[in-house]
């Protein structure tokens, strides 16, 4: 009976009448909205309520079939109808209730809008743009508090992050250029967007949730973006404030934790027959991480410390670059020694990055003919783990000293033999 029901609605006579429920809904539900922010204020006050939202998403919905059977005329005069209805409701409310904000009004002309695009749009879409109105609404009050919080010098750096993020990057090249298509202009300044970025959140995080729980949210995030780039700024932190060295540990092992998660993941999806012998250890390696991360970051303190510059664009152009030139290097070690040269190519990947050197043996191992054995991938992809982890303490120690280099090297050796062990027990068991 139900999906009966269903195909006798979705019959196509009934698009008309399921394109104006939309636009009544759309204003039911900007209109509960507006309304329960107003709750409280005297009969005669409020602007706009309920049924006034629902109305005019109604209205909206009509106007927009009226359009489609006389013209589009007809829409733009229910646009400059309701602006002039809107503008007048404004002037004459003000004097009343001494409110200068315009939410509602723009609210409104919105509901409208969205009534007429219900009918003449795409459906999906238009319910999603209700809902994102909708929250950006609810969201007043925390959306203010975000401004109050932001400082002087961490609105110039979300100015620059857009900057470097939607002028800069599209004009790029998206192309493989230089010896054997290694080099990506786009991907490599991408890689600075997300570098920069990670800098960003975790400047924000640290300042606002403390030294206790930001860095841990911070190394989380920053294990998906690039571990590598949150220990060079988890240490240059320490460097100015060397009171936040448990919890900035903390942050660059749980960042370890989710970076063997990832390349595991990546590299099982290519290659499923990694996941016995690939899977097993960086899962061991990642739990171990992972405690150690929870343990650091229980010593940390609660204060929030000052997590000083929000935006260090020059360690992101220097860490793109030293990819780059990894790549290169890697590249060649490749061409050279062939199949024989994984081992040498993956350590040197591992210096930056592990996504690049583990894309390519898996790759390599699967199918069949392939020219790396499944053990050789794993074998290979596990020493840039490696390699990655013992640069995240040569990052520590050249950055921060010896305190941080210490810290971070426990929660190194710990995952290495956890996972070591692991991989010795899937070798032993076939």
């Amino acid at each position: 009976m139900p999906d009966d029901l269903l195909e006798f609605v979705y019959q196509p006579q009934f698009a008309a009448y399921r394109r104006l429920l939309l636009a009544l809904a759309i204003g039911l539900i900007i209109g509960l909205e507006r309304g329960w922010q107003g709750r409280e204020r005297e009969a005669g006050t409020r602007t706009a309520g309920l049924r006034t939202f629902a109305l005019t998403g109604l209205a909206g919905g009509i106007f927009g079939l009226l359009g489609q059977q006389v013209g589009d005329g007809v829409v733009l005069i229910g646009i400059a109808a309701v602006v002039a209805i809107t503008l007048t409701s404004y002037v004459l409310g003000q004097k009343v209730t001494q409110d200068v904000g315009v939410t509602t009004q723009i609210a409104i002309m919105l509901t409208f809008a969205l009534g007429v695009l219900a009918i003449r749009g795409d459906m999906v879409l238009t319910a999603g743009a209700a809902v994102v109105a909708v929250t950006l609404l609810d969201l007043k009050e925390r959306l203010h508090g975000w401004i109050e919080a932001l400082q002087q010098a961490e609105l110039t750096a979300f100015i620059r992050l857009l900057l470097i993020s939607v002028v800069v990057l599209p004009i790029l090249p998206n192309e493989s250029v230089g010896p054997g298509g290694v080099l990506n202009p786009y991907l490599l300044w991408w890689l600075v967007v997300v570098i920069a970025g990670l800098t960003f959140v975790g400047h924000f995080l640290l300042r606002t949730m403390g030294a206790r729980t930001g860095p841990l949210v911070m190394g989380l995030v920053g294990g998906i973006a690039s571990s590598t780039a949150l220990t060079v700024n988890s240490a240059r932190i320490v460097r100015t404030d060397p009171d936040v060295l448990p919890s900035l540990s903390a942050a660059i092992a749980a960042s370890t934790s989710v970076m063997c998660l990832r390349v595991a993941a990546v590299s099982c999806g290519l290659a499923p027959g990694l996941l016995r012998p690939l899977g097993i250890p960086l899962a061991a390696a990642a739990l171990t991480a992972l405690a150690v991360a929870l343990v650091s970051s229980r010593q940390g303190r609660s204060a929030k410390p000052d997590p000083g510059d929000p935006l260090d664009l020059t360690s992101a152009i220097v860490l793109a670059t030293m990819i780059a030139v990894v790549s290169l290097v890697a590249h060649y070690a490749l061409a050279v020694s062939g199949p024989n040269g994984l081992y040498a190519a993956a350590t040197l990947a591992g210096l930056v990055d592990t996504q690049g050197i583990s894309i390519a043996a898996a790759r390599m191992s699967v199918g069949e003919g392939a020219p790396v054995a499944a053990l050789a991938a794993t074998g290979a992809i596990l020493l840039a783990t490696l390699t990655n982890s013992i640069v995240k303490v040569a990052i520590a120690a050249g950055v921060a000293g010896r305190d941080m280099a210490w810290a971070v090297m426990v929660h190194v050796l710990a995952a290495t033999v956890a996972g070591g062990v692991a991989l010795a027990v899937v070798v032993a068991w076939g």
